[in-house]
């Protein structure tokens, strides 16, 4: 749970304003991973993921918006998720749709849905009227993480993968998203969130995927 300090309308607009542009790689991700789909029910899938990611994007700039004083620089796109980002698109314009589902909606939705799990509490609390928004977004952020951890699963069941390259290429997405976490660095020390437990929990879960 997030702890409030003076200052923590402006801090959780740094948040928010990190999140969006994790938004926007999700979304470019969907959109590419859908033209790779081999069916049309993930296909459909995708694109529609790639509509929602879109919005989450906006709503997060627009509550970003109400947060931040006038006048306050907002944080610079981070370093390593630019990174996560590049590695994720020469995987796809390879054609590898199955190491992307892993990177994307496995590992980096489920860490943007445990961030947003974290910050649900204290949003709730200091009553920022995001309530909506709130619900809608985690509640689809769930959906994305649940759907690839189905498709992973099941092409585990079916053979169709080698589980010992999923656990080497997870990782590297673990690392680079454990990487992000620490680029926030005064962001987390600030809601007292430490980086290496949210990857130790990517990583638990991940271990049981691909057991």
């Amino acid at each position: 749970m997030i702890y409030f300090r003076p200052n923590e309308q402006q801090q959780t607009g740094q948040v928010l304003h990190l999140l969006a542009h994790g938004e926007v790689l999700a979304r470019d991700c969907a959109r590419k991973q859908a033209r790779l789909a081999p069916t049309r029910s993930m296909r459909r899938f995708l694109n529609a993921q790639a509509r929602q990611e879109s919005l989450h994007a906006h709503l997060f700039n627009g509550a970003v918006k109400v947060l931040m004083p006038k006048g306050v620089a907002l944080a610079p796109a981070m370093q390593q998720m630019q990174r996560f980002q590049e590695d994720i698109n020469a995987s796809l314009d390879r054609g590898e749709l199955v190491p992307s589902l892993l990177a994307q909606q496995v590992i980096l939705e489920g860490l943007g849905e445990t961030i947003l799990t974290c910050m649900d509490g204290g949003i709730r609390k200091r009553r920022y009227k995001f309530d909506g928004m709130r619900r809608m977004i985690l509640r689809q952020e769930q959906a994305h993480h649940g759907f690839g951890l189905r498709q992973i699963r099941q092409l585990i069941d079916e053979g169709e993968v080698n589980v010992d390259i999923l656990r080497d290429q997870a990782e590297h997405w673990i690392n680079l998203c454990q990487a992000m976490l620490e680029e926030t660095g005064e962001l987390t020390r600030f809601f007292d969130e430490d980086p290496a437990r949210y990857a130790q929990g990517l990583r638990l879960e991940v271990a049981t995927l691909l057991r």
